[in-house]
């Protein structure tokens, strides 16, 4: 086995040991989730620390696997994260030098784009719509820098050996610049060793037992249009009132969605209860509510649908980025066109109708897809 480095605008620490993380999103997922099932050693991961005496430092993580924290990002700064890795990521090429990486897994379009062309680099792509055009700082949504971000992902995407796609959006776009050869599309993934089907409480909901639970899990900023997630549950209420609605994440769009709850007299329906970190405290929340709603306006496959379907709780989502292409195996995942709260309300009152199968054989597992994400990174193409 040899050294392959991962690189992220994560830190890995606090993703791999379960700590608070300031972002909680799908690329952190996919990587917990393959990280163990992969042939090589040593593991670097080069990411991000809040905390300026561990730049530079070896943290072990593990016997394999080493976190070196390679760029300073404050807790708090008008400066988005996103602006601030790409500048700080720039001495990279002589990191991965000084530690010998000849492999590259990226999940981050900014740190890749200082990558040498000597180094074999596989760029895991998230989705295919541009990031800066539905950021939550509104200046970054100048046209200018739109047009940047588009030509910094393509000249990674151009550089890249092998690029590994998500979803069809996904592929047609890298399609511009690779051979087919050097494409893989392999929808997001989760371990089935932790999210599962199972009888049991929720410590978590315990307030709500005997209610019919509509929930949310990710983060709460404006492009996840959680404001049809609370019209929606006011038409459920109207239809049935035993509803109520969760919302487990955190994110700087708190406190609209709060106001808005307040507007619509929804303040006793809706509960905010923050992020979950403990995954085994996420697993028992999905088995013991009654639908998990996506609302947003733009997605590639988020890992919270994946991780409801794992645990046999169906999904209903907007129609969005690849999750439609979900919606077959017989699996209870569902996609509605539109944003009528009216159409989803019913659309929901529909699924739960049906009966609960059990989840077997799940498509959607690291274990099964491993064997698929080696070959690509040791760039065997037997």
């Amino acid at each position: 086995m040899g050294s392959i480095g991962i690189i992220c605008s994560i830190n890995f620490e606090d993703l791999l040991l379960d700590r608070k993380q300031r972002n909680i999103g799908g690329i952190g997922s996919v990587i917990k989730n393959v990280i163990n099932y992969l042939e090589f050693d040593p593991i670097l991961l080069f990411g991000v620390t809040s905390n300026k005496s561990q730049l530079r430092k070896e943290i072990k993580i593990s016997p394999q696997i080493t976190f070196v924290p390679i760029i300073y990002l404050p807790e708090k700064s008008i400066i988005p994260d996103r602006v601030h890795v790409f500048f700080k990521s720039r001495n990279i090429k002589k990191i991965l030098k000084k530690y010998k990486v000849g492999i590259v897994y990226s999940h981050c379009v900014e740190m890749a784009f200082w990558v040498s062309k000597d180094v074999f680099l596989v760029e895991h792509m998230h989705g295919a719509n541009n990031a800066v055009s539905y950021s939550r700082f509104s200046y970054l949504r100048l046209g200018i820098l739109i047009k940047f971000w588009g030509w910094l992902q393509k000249k990674v995407l151009q550089k890249a050996g092998a690029v590994i796609t998500i979803d069809e959006d996904c592929y047609k776009l890298a399609s511009r610049y690779k051979s087919k050869e050097q494409l893989h599309l392999i929808r997001n993934f989760i371990d089935t060793n932790i999210f599962y089907q199972e009888v049991g409480e929720s410590s978590f909901l315990k307030d709500f037992r005997g209610k019919k639970i509509l929930l949310f899990v990710g983060r709460i900023e404006e492009v996840k249009g959680l404001e049809l997630f609370v019209d929606t549950l006011k038409e459920l209420q109207i239809r049935e009132k035993d509803w109520i609605g969760v919302l487990v994440g955190k994110g700087t769009y708190e406190e609209t969605i709060k106001n808005y709850i307040g507007e619509m007299d929804m303040t006793n329906s809706v509960f905010l209860s923050g992020p979950v970190y403990d995954s085994n405290e996420l697993r028992k929340i999905y088995n013991n509510v009654t639908t998990l709603l996506l609302t947003s306006f733009q997605e590639g496959i988020p890992m919270t649908i994946l991780e409801s379907l794992a645990c046999g709780t169906p999904v209903l989502s907007t129609d969005v980025g690849g999750i439609k292409n979900l919606c077959g195996d017989g699996l209870p995942c569902y996609v509605q066109e539109g944003r009528d709260p009216k159409i989803f309300a019913e659309k929901i009152i529909n699924i739960v109708s049906k009966p609960n199968s059990p989840v077997s054989d799940f498509p959607y597992s690291t274990k099964s897809l491993a064997r698929s994400i080696n070959k690509i990174l040791k760039n065997d193409k037997e």
